[in-house]
């Protein structure tokens, strides 16, 4: 289930010339041939937002984790994110131009990033609701099916505020509702899938280029 919906999304979204690149094609269990969809040509809507942007913090293997931390307000990576950043820094180019930005460094930051989000949700889920910075209208115990539109609208404002220092645009948040809407098409109505929406929510506005430039 989790591959299907990593495949799925991932063809809807880089089909897309929208700034999110949602490169959260991730925490759902790649593999190496996943990764070998991932090759030159770079598909023309990638061209042009990769034309588009500012040069990138990403392309800094050594700051895509700390970036991912600060935005999110983990304070210290996990053993598991270590590990993800340690696996991906080589597709992160390291001159910091966006014209370095291809689909398999997109690929790994969506690693990177759920695993930081895995940190982030496992975090909040000690805490009593009120308390919560980010999901404080998501019960974690309750079926996929007990999240609201409106939850899922307030998650990601505040996720976008967090990680791009500013609002989303409407046309970002139909992004967002279709993509996991697609993603989640079909999916078991559990309590896993609650948790596995969020971390496919909050790594896809993590890992999005708008969360690295500078």
């Amino acid at each position: 289930m989790r591959q299907r919906i990593l495949n799925t999304t991932c063809s809807i979204l880089m089909a897309t010339g929208v700034v999110l690149n949602f490169a959260s094609c991730s925490k759902l269990e790649p593999t190496q041939s996943n990764l070998s969809s991932f090759t030159e040509p770079i598909p023309e809507p990638i061209k042009k937002v990769r034309n588009a942007i500012k040069t990138s913090v990403v392309a800094r293997s050594s700051r895509a984790l700390d970036t991912l931390v600060s935005c999110l307000g983990t304070k210290i990576p996990s053993s598991a994110a270590n590990e993800a950043w340690a696996s991906n820094k080589g597709t992160l180019s390291v001159d910091g131009d966006s014209a370095s930005i291809t689909p398999p460094m997109m690929k790994a930051l969506g690693d990177i990033a759920s695993e930081v989000c895995l940190d982030l949700i496992r975090s909040e889920t000690n805490l009593p609701a009120s308390q919560r910075r980010i999901f404080d209208l998501i019960d974690f115990t309750s079926v996929a099916g007990s999240v609201t539109g409106n939850a899922v609208s307030t998650v990601t404002n505040r996720l976008v505020r967090s990680c791009w220092g500013r609002n989303e645009s409407a046309e970002e948040m139909q992004m967002i509702n279709s993509a996991i809407d697609s993603a989640f098409q079909g999916a078991d109505n559990s309590v896993a899938n609650t948790t596995n929406k969020m971390i496919f929510l909050c790594s896809a506005v993590a890992s999005s280029i708008a969360t690295f430039e500078m």
